[in-house]
């Protein structure tokens, strides 16, 4: 009785591991996922360099300075600010530079930065620049939802008034800061 006992519990054993067996190979398997990682670039081209500006007018440029994004996300934006870099102190004002330091005078207006929107890809909304961040474009589509745009052209505007100075030995002068997010 106790061999059959003995043998009922082996097959018993016996027949668990069978069954267990397939269940547990599942246990051999490796579930890998992944995401690409965010990412957002953006560069700027061109400069403007002893630009004529016209007194008691609105002075336009828009072949001057483009943006270039490229994103795996579908929604982002760009902002824009004047920095304050080198210790200049009229936000948004080009401000008088020497070369080296800047001075005193600044013109009356701030600038003005804007952009053309390409439909389907991306918006744009006129910004007068100051200290702060400020979204001009925000990116809603593309190739898939993700791609590159290249290059954006900016349209940036300076009114000039007639109290503004020409400068004899300097010239007026900003630096614009862009900054990209995915949302």
């Amino acid at each position: 009785m106790k061999t059959k006992l003995i043998l009922l519990l082996s097959v018993l054993v016996i027949a668990s591991v069978v069954i267990v067996l397939p269940v547990s190979a599942a246990g051999n398997i490796a579930n890998i996922t992944g995401n690409p990682v965010n990412y957002i670039s953006i560069y700027e081209t061109g400069d403007i360099t002893n630009w004529n500006l016209i007194q008691d007018s609105l002075n336009v440029n828009t072949s001057s300075c483009t943006l270039n994004v490229t994103t795996n996300r579908i929604g982002w934006t760009v902002g824009v600010h004047d920095a304050l870099d080198g210790g200049k102190t009229q936000p948004g004002h080009m401000e008088q530079w020497d070369g080296v330091s800047y001075g005193s005078k600044y013109l009356q207006n701030a600038m003005v930065m804007d952009s053309v929107p390409l439909v389907g890809s991306y918006t744009t909304t006129p910004v007068t620049l100051n200290g702060t961040s400020q979204v001009i474009w925000t990116g809603v589509n593309g190739l898939g939802g993700t791609g590159s745009w290249d290059p954006i052209p900016i349209t940036i505007e300076q009114q000039v008034v007639h109290a503004d100075e020409s400068l004899p030995s300097s010239v007026y002068r900003i630096i614009v800061t862009f900054t990209a997010t995915n949302l």
